[in-house]
């Protein structure tokens, strides 16, 4: 017969050794996980508006993680629109520029409004210039037509605008840029815009005394009362000049060019103003290279008229003499030459997310709630872990089955073979109530029980611990008749 033992194996418990590590392990990991939710659930995302631009991106985890680094930080912008007929400034802000069209470079089709997500304005150049001057009112507007790529193969087109004038009620006069610029500046643009207004204002003063007050007169000697003309410099720095349009009270001229009826001196102020204002759109732009004579101040001696002479008219407490005479003796009073001329772009202002913190009641709760749950996730783990540790040792507090008896001689001297009888039940019995002088054996330590093998166990369970019941319980039952 086979005989179930079934005891509990009494062995030595580390529980303070045991509770520590877990103690310690739990306290890591609870840290942990509130760590991790505070970067993760804590935080959210808001929106501003930046005038920076930042392409849109995801933070990974170790990022996430970095709360010190994470937190304020852009995670990525949306595009600004530009629309065709809007007016755009660049961070040098010298002129304000007006957008006439957008036209695709691949297929020419034109658009009114394009994604901007400020890229540079790369291959600028001026591909004209116009001027119309009003001797009546004595003011004279000119007019530069700009052409630049976008990102997206989209040619702009784009128009900036000077006005040579005394009046200041307008933005492109040239006083009304000397006030805004110097006198009282409201804006913190580069040294560009400070130093294109006061080089716009000295030369637009000798245009004023010499060009707007010679006013021109036809053939019957009535004066003309206004003019319009188209003009192009050229990369040898030689100006282009177009036919131009006159008027007098009552009758339109079209086509005599401005030389025919104005004096060398006239356009010698008149060419020295276009110059320095296509100069100064292209340095505002972003261009350095030629026809910019504000870059290189020997090409801006050698371009600018000098010893024009040039009526007592309106003057400035600054210039002494000609406008002309006088930035070329004290071109570093005037910044010259810009050297720090690069590629721009437009302002704008966008839209952007931010990471911050979520507000103090929604980020306990939701940190409260996730630390709860990812801590019970982790200790019902670690509770599976310990348990199937600690049951595969204790081997359930099952000894192996171990083989039956074959015989024994009763007091007769008669072989008889053991039944499971009354025996077996006092057996049983005394397993369990322990009746006898070093009766439960101690059980196998953990190492016997992992390094013995099944056949070991037996015999050693046999010698040690069967046997000698087995003889006392067989001396009982021989002496009880069958």
């Amino acid at each position: 017969m086979l005989l179930d033992f079934d005891y509990p194996i009494t062995r030595p418990y580390p529980w303070r050794l045991t509770t520590l590590w877990i103690i310690i392990l739990s306290s890591i990991s609870f840290t942990l996980i509130v760590y991790s939710n505070l970067a993760v659930v804590g935080t959210t995302t808001t929106s501003t508006l930046s005038p920076i631009f930042q392409e849109a991106k995801s933070p990974s985890w170790t990022d996430r993680l970095n709360i010190k680094k994470t937190l304020n930080s852009n995670i990525g912008c949306d595009p600004t629109t530009l629309v065709a007929g809007g007016s755009y400034r660049t961070p040098n802000g010298a002129f304000t520029y007006t957008i006439r069209d957008f036209v695709d470079a691949q297929t020419r089709g034109s658009f009114s409004s394009v994604n901007y997500n400020s890229s540079s304005l790369n291959n600028c150049a001026i591909q004209s210039m116009k001027m119309f001057a009003n001797f009546i009112s004595m003011d004279a507007e000119f007019e530069a037509a700009v052409n630049c790529s976008l990102s997206g193969a989209i040619e702009m087109i784009a128009t900036a605008s000077s006005l040579v004038t005394l009046r200041t009620d307008t933005d492109s006069s040239i006083m009304a840029r000397f006030e805004d610029e110097l006198l009282r500046p409201k804006t913190s643009a580069t040294y560009i815009a400070p130093s294109n207004s006061v080089l716009l204002a000295a030369f637009g003063l000798d245009f004023i005394n010499q060009f707007l007050v010679n006013v021109p007169t036809t053939s019957s000697g009535t004066a003309f009362s206004t003019v319009y003309s188209s003009l192009f410099i050229n990369s040898d720095m030689k100006i282009s000049h177009f036919g131009g349009t006159w008027s007098t009270p009552g009758n339109l001229l079209e086509g005599p060019a401005l030389s025919k009826f104005f004096s060398n001196d006239s356009m010698a102020v008149y060419e020295n103003y276009v110059n320095v204002f296509w100069s100064a759109v292209l340095s505002d732009i972003g261009v350095s290279a030629r026809p910019n004579i504000l870059t290189d101040i020997t090409l801006f001696n050698q371009t600018i008229k000098s010893g024009i002479r040039v009526p007592q008219g309106i003057t400035f407490s600054w210039i002494n003499g000609t406008a002309a005479d006088w930035v070329l003796s004290h071109s570093q009073k005037f910044g010259l030459p810009y050297n720090q001329v690069s590629p721009t772009f437009f302002n704008a202002r966008y839209l952007c997310q931010n990471i911050t913190w979520k507000t103090p009641t929604s980020l306990v709760v939701d940190v409260l709630v996730a630390t709860t749950s990812f801590f019970m996730l982790f200790w019902g783990a670690l509770h599976v872990v310990l348990r199937y540790f600690a049951t595969s040792s204790s081997l359930h507090g099952r000894l192996p089955r171990v083989a039956h008896w074959d015989s024994h001689t009763d007091k007769y001297g008669k072989a008889t073979t053991a039944r499971a009888g009354p025996a077996s039940n006092l057996l049983q019995a005394l397993v369990i109530m322990f009746p006898f002088k070093g009766f439960p054996p101690q059980a196998p330590s953990l190492h016997t029980l992992f390094y013995l093998s099944n056949r070991q166990m037996h015999k050693q369970l046999e010698s040690d611990f069967l046997i000698p019941v087995i003889k006392q319980v067989g001396k009982n039952d021989a002496s009880t008749p069958l």
